[in-house]
């Protein structure tokens, strides 16, 4: 199995995106799983083509992407993404979308199809702090997780996608924050769990 782990730039004035720190952390395999890491543009407009652009190369069987939240001290397992970009604050290109659909011909909701409550119960079985959540938000995080399971339900990709929302790490001095080391346990459990579903 090829897992494709996506993650993000830094953005919004911080030097470190806690997303890229923990996904740079992880080996190279995880059980029988070779493991890709790349990060992402925090850019609304040009972040679906660099995935497209990723996922044609690469071929993953699953995409993992990790994002940069400050909603929970631990692991924000997402469920579902929407398709709309909204926000009050610029992504890191200076664009500022309101009530922007992604794609026309999209639903209005996607599901991951995997079982995020049984991923949540994993982490904390290994110790690390773990929740579901039902919203990515309408940044650039649920803009690429939008795209994932749009390629899968609309363009009949053959693969599966998660998001996972992160904490900062430690070294952001910000709150909620973790250790990094313990949050990369936590993605490594996931990627695991997901291995052998």
């Amino acid at each position: 199995m090829k897992i494709l782990v996506a993650a993000f730039e830094p953005f919004d004035g911080n030097v470190l995106n806690s997303s890229w720190e923990v996904a740079s952390l992880l080996p190279e395999y995880i059980g029988r799983s070779m493991i890709v890491k790349q990060q992402f543009p925090v850019d609304f407009l040009q972040v679906g083509n660099a995935l497209r652009s990723s996922i044609n190369f690469h071929l993953p069987d699953v995409v993992v992407a990790l994002g940069q939240s400050r909603k929970f001290e631990g692991l924000s397992i997402e469920r579902v993404a929407l398709n709309l970009m909204d926000s009050a604050k610029a992504d890191n290109k200076g664009y500022v979308p309101v009530n922007k659909i992604i794609h026309a011909d999209g639903d209005t909701a996607y599901m991951t199809s995997f079982p995020v409550r049984l991923l949540a119960d994993e982490c904390k079985q290994h110790g690390v702090a773990a929740q579901i959540s039902n919203s990515a938000g309408t940044f650039v995080c649920n803009r690429i997780y939008y795209e994932l399971l749009y390629m899968i339900a609309k363009e009949h990709f053959s693969m599966q996608a998660l998001f996972v929302h992160l904490p900062y790490i430690l070294e952001q001095e910000k709150m909620p924050s973790m250790d990094k080391n313990l949050l990369t346990e936590g993605i490594v459990e996931i990627i695991k769990k997901i291995e052998n579903l």
